[in-house]
């Protein structure tokens, strides 16, 4: 009886395991996106607007050059490691994040520079303790490009009732130079001020170590298994 070479019977487990690999390559290449605007001032923060009990409404532009190329940003983080790091809390209230893309240049900001396409990205019920090193607020996507002008975030607060804390996120004060500015309708107007924010699309992560290592030593052990199967 004729057989058949023991390449040929290989064949469809072989195309399995390349499968798995192609499929491990894209994920271990699927790199995580995000962007970090500003760098914090030693030792200092600042407690707009989280933490101040006044103002109702907060806009912080940033420079479209932040940014190397279009992003869905679906997670929004602020951080709070230089002041009061553990043991801030919130000034109580309801804050609604709207992102938009904003003709308004950096540094001079009006108060009403929200764009054509402003979404809701999420409204967050904030009381008690702020978590430390970073605050994660998760929302709904927004496609940012940035060749289409800044992006703005605008906070709309109600229900503080002027009840003040102590938190004061990570910030540049008074230094943002290009980077950023902001606004806010307690007196302050277009400032040279921000606070450090990174922009994410958390969807699009990479494995941590534990888990890279498991797939590799899977597709390992898958080769290693035919190899034995077939050439013995």
């Amino acid at each position: 009886m004729k057989q058949t070479p023991k390449l040929l019977q290989m064949k469809p487990c072989l195309v399995r395991c390349l499968a798995a690999t192609v499929v491990l390559v894209s994920v271990i290449g699927a790199g995580a996106q995000s962007v970090t605007v500003g760098t914090a001032d030693p030792g200092s923060g600042n407690e707009f607007p989280f933490g101040d009990g006044i103002g109702t409404d907060y806009e912080q532009v940033y420079n479209s050059t932040d940014f190397s190329g279009t992003l869905l940003i679906n997670q929004i983080s602020f951080f709070n490691t230089q002041y009061g790091a553990g043991t801030s809390s919130w000034s109580p209230g309801t804050y609604a994040f709207y992102l938009s893309t904003t003709a308004a240049a950096v540094n001079n900001l009006v108060g009403s520079d929200e764009g054509a396409n402003n979404q809701l990205f999420g409204t967050y019920n904030l009381s008690g303790a702020v978590p430390s090193p970073q605050i994660v607020f998760n929302g709904t996507g927004f496609n940012y490009d940035p060749n289409q002008g800044n992006l703005l975030l605008d906070i709309q607060i109600t229900g503080r009732n002027g009840a003040s804390s102590t938190v004061f996120m990570d910030a540049m004060n008074g230094d943002a130079g290009t980077l950023m500015s902001r606004w806010y309708n307690y007196g302050s107007g277009a400032e040279s001020f921000g606070l450090v924010t990174e922009f994410a699309d958390a969807g699009n992560i990479v494995p941590d170590g534990g888990s890279t290592l498991m797939l590799l030593s899977g597709g390992s052990l898958c080769l290693l298994g035919l190899r034995r199967k077939f050439l013995s």
